[in-house]
C-alpha cells in the first residue's frame, strides 16, 4: 500500500493516495518515464514506460 491511500479505495496508479487516478498521477508516472522506480511501476516488467501508462489510463476515474 502507498502511504496515505484508503486500503477501502486504493488502486495502484493511485500514486498520491487521493482516491483517483487523475492528472497528477500522470504527471508523476511521466517524471518517473525510463527509470525503474518500483513506486510507478504498474507493469511488472522493472522499467516505467508504456504498459505502465496503459495501465494507468485503464484504471483512470475514481478508485474503487
Amino acid at each position: 500500500r502507498r502511504p496515505g491511500s484508503d486500503p477501502a479505495s486504493f488502486c495502484p496508479a493511485d500514486f498520491n493516495g487521493d482516491g483517483a487516478v487523475d492528472g497528477a498521477d500522470l504527471g508523476r508516472l511521466l517524471g518517473a518515464w525510463g527509470s525503474n522506480d518500483g513506486w510507478y511501476e504498474l507493469s511488472g516488467d522493472a522499467a516505467i514506460g508504456g504498459a505502465d501508462l496503459g495501465l494507468l489510463l485503464q484504471a483512470w476515474g475514481a478508485c474503487e
